[in-house]
């Protein structure tokens, strides 16, 4: 897998227009419980890994409720604190996983966009020298 984590500072907008709709209750809950909620970001490419690992992340650093961003898939609620073994947790990371990435049915956002243009030493094997200037237009 390619990629990175990353915990972001998100807005309240962000966090409700991302999450999946899974009633009102729980969209209420969620909003009410911002104030104790880390979100993380997989930046992968090909692969959705990532979501798996970040789950694991959650759980050893004390969550004690974990979700995607996946439409059918319900937030876990941790049995043992930092246990990434425990089986009840091991059976939600596979339904997490049999789920994957689905058109339609997932988050997916995009973020540090980069360009395709190859910044060199010269003209003959770059666009753009080093510091991002064109060396032709």
């Amino acid at each position: 897998m390619f990629g990175e984590i990353e915990t972001p500072v998100l807005h309240p907008s962000h966090i409700a227009g991302s999450c999946p709709w899974k009633g009102s209750l729980h969209h209420k809950q969620l909003l009410l419980g911002i104030n104790n909620l880390s979100t993380l970001i997989v930046v992968t490419r090909d692969r959705d890994g990532g979501i798996i690992l970040s789950l694991k992340i959650l759980v050893s650093a004390g969550a004690k409720q974990v979700g995607t961003a996946q439409a059918g898939i319900e937030d876990f609620f941790v049995n043992e604190l930092g246990n990434v073994e425990e089986s009840s947790f091991l059976k939600y990371l596979e339904k997490v996983e049999d789920i994957g990435l689905t058109e339609n049915r997932t988050f997916i956002g995009t973020a540090h966009q980069m360009g395709t243009c190859r910044m060199g030493d010269h003209p003959l094997n770059s666009v753009a020298d080093p510091h991002g200037k064109v060396w032709r237009i």
